[in-house]
């Protein structure tokens, strides 16, 4: 059967969860869906502190889980889908090659015919990405496309594609489900599936889901934020495209809760499409909030489906210093951070039992924030945090150095960015030198002149005809002759000024640079031949091995970058792709694959986890921060391709990134359980000229005017906005003139130092 249970807090959910568990004994393995591994890393831990112990869990991604019945179920079904993006996008490739000057593509334009192999593999990952939403999201598409009932020049590629991959899809796999004998299907599958904690789920996911159940118990454990049916009301916006059309009663709309009904689009559309299914067992278990604090009541209002402060409902009161909702407005990304790091040590000096690991911070883009975390955070005896969700090629040396390798090709080999390679300490290892022989080499560099370059070759190439002066090979010659000759500084020899500041002892650093150099040099003639992906990855093996020296510490991070690697090859040939591709292919494809392997460790640590907005957003703290909500940052803008048919053709239950967003951010709000922190960058660090923040913000704030009074008779969301000062050692932040502006840095400084000693406080 399908039994769907419904509640407004996680927690309600993963107890109910953990009660079906139980029951159902120690040894049996389960199954449980979730919608990322943030989400399952807090399961594991929240089914362990109510029962001593969380083990025999299968957590797994709803994609995955599909593919898998398909695979137990049906004879043939290869272990791993061949319709996965990123095999699709190599056999796309190779396509796309094989129909330059075909007419059936003559509406990709330039796009066919062009001998740019990068563009070409670029347009088939998007093309790869696109089909994979097609089957999941347009199974009908599919279908047509089947039967040859499309003339463009998608169909023609999908069938194609179908067509040398010999192996039903998706659509195709669902339909032979039916035919199933029901004694088969309880064989091999688990006896139990959990789906918990999925905001969204496509119709054809859903649809499997519901067919097993008729096999199997299946558990939907879905959080509802509200307790009302909210199935069809719509935001202001959408209410302003009907206005002068009829009245709102007679068209019968609802518009319920304005943050709801802005906010919840993508929740709203699974929650209506699990009503539609006839469920055996349903549940319904909510929490109010209460209305002690503003964010308890609004999460109180969505909850019960009010929208005060309109029609009939009024205002309601809320009580003067509430910090429960905070926004700060900062000048920098830097400040945002300085500031974030004053308010979390208020809010544990106000309540001491609010711990570091009840808090986390999310930002849209945790890369970019992720250095200045660590210079603001990072000081003695403070808060104790991590950063999760960060790609490997943010913050690893060895990565980062890797790439940086081939980066030398398009930089012309500059001088400083060949030795900021040698600076990486694996590289220094491999060729043996100290920091003091850095010191050296930077020296000699500069004596000598290098600038830019390998050689003369590659000097003319760049349009240089100077004989390869400032070059690293007429440097390098010059050091060398330095050493060879007595000295005496006679002139030139053969044509080359010899460097005679050369002693003795620096013949072994001079002969590790010239082996550095001559190793680039190699890379360099080897980067201008294509390979095939699987002649590439032994290749890109050999560099790593040639340039680095791995540490025992290292070898997870070296590990992380071998296995990209590999992935670039087990790909291609499982697409049986085994045509030449550049370099830039490759890279792109390894820089793709770190990227989408972003570390989940740290999650839910000893200390303030900093992330990103999308795989905590779902998991309940104490304490929530979003910093980085620009006017432009959040929610992201997306763009899809010209050629996307579901941008062109909407339908209810499609994915889209800023309805994800705000959806995130929903979610964020009613997931905190104590206090709402935002951030932003809200003022111009040259000018003070005001930015605008994301419309979600704007939307809470004038959410909060219109709902909520103050005693006094004012609105409550301007109060909840605080500006801040461009520097963080000023004096409004020591001389107590306003509560809201305060520090927990000690600025020490003599007065007769100072320009202004008023901007300063000892």
């Amino acid at each position: 059967m399908l039994k769907v249970l419904q509640s407004n807090r996680l927690e309600i959910l993963a107890a109910h969860l953990g009660e079906a568990l139980c029951a159902a004994g120690p040894l049996a393995p389960d199954t449980i869906v979730v919608p990322n591994p943030g989400v399952a890393r807090w399961l594991w831990l929240q089914l362990a502190q109510q029962h001593g112990i969380s083990a025999n869990l299968d957590c797994i991604l709803p994609g995955s889980f599909i593919w898998r019945v398909f695979h137990c179920l049906l004879p043939g079904i290869p272990e791993n889908s061949p319709y996965e993006p990123d095999v699709m996008a190599w056999r796309i490739h190779r396509l796309l090659l094989d129909a330059r000057g075909d007419p059936a593509f003559s509406q990709l334009g330039d796009w066919r015919d062009t001998d740019d192999d990068r563009r070409r593999f670029e347009l088939a990952q998007r093309t790869a990405q696109l089909f994979d939403q097609y089957i999941v999201y347009r199974p009908d598409w599919i279908e047509r496309w089947r039967a040859g009932r499309d003339t463009g020049w998608q169909g023609e590629l999908w069938r194609r594609l179908a067509a040398e991959t010999g192996q039903p899809d998706w659509v195709s796999l669902r339909r032979r489900l039916d035919e199933l004998d029901v004694t088969q299907v309880a064989a091999v599958v688990p006896q139990r599936v959990s789906l918990f904690g999925i905001p969204l789920l496509s119709p054809g996911y859903l649809e499997v889901m519901t067919w097993l159940s008729g096999h199997i118990d299946v558990g939907l454990f879905v959080p509802n934020p509200c307790r009302e049916h909210w199935a069809h009301i719509v935001p202001d916006r959408d209410l302003a495209r009907v206005a002068g059309v009829a009245d709102e009663k007679t068209l019968y709309i609802e518009t319920g809760n304005a943050l709801l009904a802005s906010w919840g689009g993508q929740g709203r559309d699974l929650l209506d499409l699990i009503q539609e299914i006839d469920t055996s067992v349903g549940a319904e278990e909510y929490v109010t909030p209460g209305a002690d604090t503003l964010l308890h009541a609004i999460q109180t209002q969505v909850l019960e489906l009010r929208d005060p402060g309109t029609r009939d409902q009024p205002a309601e009161p809320t009580r003067t210093g509430d910090r429960s909702i905070q926004v700060h407005v900062c000048h920098s990304p830097t400040r945002e951070l300085e500031v974030l790091h004053d308010q979390l040590l208020a809010l544990f000096d106000a309540d001491p039992t609010l711990s570091a690991s009840d808090v986390i911070v999310m930002t849209p883009d945790i890369d970019a924030y992720a250095p200045m975390v660590d210079a603001v955070f990072a000081t003695p005896a403070q808060i104790p945090f991590y950063i999760a969700d960060l790609s490997p090629r943010r913050g690893m040396a060895i990565i980062d150095t890797f790439l940086s390798l081939f980066d030398l090709v398009q930089e012309r080999f500059d001088a400083n960015s060949v030795v900021a390679v040698l600076e990486s300490l694996p590289v220094r290892r491999r060729y043996g030198l100290s920091e003091s022989d850095l010191q050296q080499i930077h020296d000699w560099v500069r004596n000598i002149g290098v600038r830019w370059g390998l050689d003369a070759t590659g000097r003319a190439e760049q349009g240089r005809e100077d004989a390869g002066l400032h070059s690293w090979r007429r440097g390098l010659d010059r050091l060398l002759l330095g050493f060879a000759l007595p000295g005496e500084r006679v002139g030139s020899f053969g044509g080359v000024l010899p460097y005679d500041d050369i002693e003795g002892s620096s013949a072994l650093l001079l002969g590790s640079l010239a082996e550095y150099i001559g190793r680039l040099q190699q890379l360099s003639g080897s980067l201008e031949q294509s390979k095939s992906a699987s002649e590439w990855a032994p290749w890109l093996h050999q560099q790593l091995e040639a340039f680095f020296q791995i540490s025992e510490d290292e070898e997870n991070e070296a590990q992380l970058l071998r296995n990209a690697i590999n992935s670039l090859s087990e790909y291609a040939g499982l697409a049986g792709h085994d045509e030449a591709i550049g370099i830039d292919v490759a890279l792109d494809w390894i820089r793709a694959r770190l990227d989408s392997n972003a570390s989940v460790r740290g999650f839910l640590g000893h200390g303030v986890t900093f992330a990103g907005i999308v795989p905590m957003r779902s998991v309940p703290f104490r304490v929530v921060c979003l910093i980085g909500l620009d006017g432009d940052a959040f929610p992201r803008i997306e763009r899809p391709p010209g050629f996307d048919l579901i941008a062109r053709e909407p339908r209810r239950g499609d994915r889209s990134r800023r309805d994800d967003d705000r959806q995130a951010f929903l979610e964020c709000l009613l997931n905190t359980r104590d206090t709402f922190y935002v951030g932003y960058v809200g003022r111009g660090a040259r000018d003070d000229t005001p930015l605008p923040p994301s419309v979600l913000v704007s939307e809470l704030v004038d959410y909060c005017n219109r709902s909520f009074v103050m005693p006094d008779g004012r609105p409550a969301g301007d109060s909840l906005i605080t500006l801040h000062r461009v520097q963080s050692f000023s004096a409004r932040y020591f001389d107590g003139s306003d509560p809201a502006l305060f520090t927990y840095t000690d600025v020490v400084a003599q007065p007769d130092t100072l320009q202004n000693p008023r901007d300063f406080v000892s």
